[in-house]
């Protein structure tokens, strides 16, 4: 099923990073060990398990480097409803490259989200 699911690319080397967002971690963050040349990026996914309770809307975004909202851009995610955000991301890395990802507080006192990028290795 999950073969079918990834477009018949799964290997048997389907991996992930993972990083945990509190409300009180502002800031650029390191979602888990870089990914391998070649890996190539299935998707995004964001569980919000807490709403944030921001004066206005405390944001995330996902990317690298070159992009940092490459897997996750402003406005995928509403980090004020709880809920589990998926998005396709389908792109392949050239080089070795760490998963970034950017939250904005903007003055929440309460939320926790994860975030979970899947990737396969061909």
């Amino acid at each position: 099923m999950l073969e079918r699911q990834l477009g018949g690319l799964y290997s048997g080397a389907l991996k992930s990073v993972r990083y945990d967002v509190v409300f009180d971690s502002a800031g650029s963050i390191d979602i888990g060990s870089p990914v391998p040349l070649g890996a190539l990026v299935h998707e995004t996914t964001i569980g919000v398990t807490t709403a944030f309770d921001g004066i206005t809307e405390s944001t995330l975004t996902v990317g690298d480097v070159g992009n940092l909202n490459r897997f996750c851009g402003n406005g995928e995610v509403n980090l004020a409803e709880t809920g589990i955000y998926t998005i396709d991301n389908h792109y392949r890395y050239g080089s070795v490259s760490q998963i970034l990802g950017t939250y904005v507080q903007d003055g929440a006192t309460v939320g926790a989200a994860s975030v979970v990028v899947l990737y396969s290795i061909i």
